[in-house]
């Protein structure tokens, strides 16, 4: 130690820092362990959970049990269950051979019904001015070999949707389909098929794939509007036709991207809108 003028050096050498205690961590013990396992597994569990709702029921949650529907014999029928769809619309001549040859093919495959489409533009291609030669024919071809049809009521005329129509192009115009201006439109020509056919055809379907935007008019679909037409067009059919059943088109199956819709979240829709 050095003293000068009373103040004191200490020398450096000498000053030792204090030792550097390092906190031990605990361990995990081995409750704590066992819990953060359960908590994995249980999360795991509910992921596989909802992965395996996603795969096996797309998603679709189940209500209460409903009274099921009995099964419907080839009699009441009227002719085996089993049908296929004929589109015979690019014929131009429905005497053609091909139709002929067609319809025999279906009946020599055991199939009771077909289902072919009636594009109403087709029949009412100018408002008020009908042509049912072509689909007179093919009915009372589908009858002479013990056939049952199935009317697909669709592709309305350009003139019932002029308002739909503004604003696309030729190319759209020819690619799309969908609901006239005026449903009032539909249900009269629907009204007019029944009481053409009655006694001949028995079944008629209602639009095709209606949750796609493009038998939508390539607008948003609608499944409220819809159910609207079908309702309306059921309640024209069975007025003038009470023995005529009426379908439901069917929905496509899809995710729904864009204006599209997906087919449950859309039959969903219809339900709530008053359908079945």
């Amino acid at each position: 130690m050095i003293s000068n003028q009373n103040k004191t050096l200490t020398n450096p050498q000498t000053i030792q820092p204090p030792p550097l205690v390092i906190p031990r961590r605990r361990p995990f013990g081995r409750s704590t362990i066992i819990w953060l396992l359960v908590f994995l597994l249980s999360l795991g569990g509910l992921v596989g959970t909802a992965l395996a709702d996603l795969i096996l029921n797309y998603g679709v949650s189940y209500g209460p049990n409903l009274d099921r529907v009995a099964n419907v014999s080839p009699a009441q029928l009227g002719a085996n269950p089993l049908g296929i769809n004929v589109l015979f619309n690019d014929e131009r001549d429905p005497n053609s051979p091909d139709i002929d040859r067609t319809f025999d093919l279906v009946k020599a495959g055991g199939f009771g019904f077909v289902r072919q489409l009636m594009p109403w533009g087709a029949v009412e291609p100018e408002q008020g001015q009908y042509d049912w030669t072509f689909y007179d024919t093919l009915i009372d071809k589908a009858q002479a070999r013990g056939l049952q049809i199935l009317l697909r009521l669709d592709r309305p005329p350009t003139w019932s949707r002029l308002k739909y129509l503004e604003g696309l192009s030729v190319e759209q115009k020819q690619q799309l389909t969908g609901p006239p201006d005026d449903p009032q439109t539909f249900f009269e020509f629907a009204g007019r098929v029944a009481e053409r056919y009655k006694g001949k055809v028995r079944y008629y379907q209602i639009f095709n794939e209606p949750n796609l935007e493009s038998e939508w008019n390539g607008r948003q679909v609608d499944a409220r509007a819809y159910t609207a037409l079908l309702k309306g067009a059921y309640e024209r059919i069975k007025g003038v036709d009470p023995a005529a059943l009426v379908l439901c088109a069917p929905l496509a199956p899809t995710d729904g991207p864009g204006l599209n819709r997906n087919d449950l979240l859309y039959l969903q829709e219809m339900y709530e809108a008053g359908a079945g």
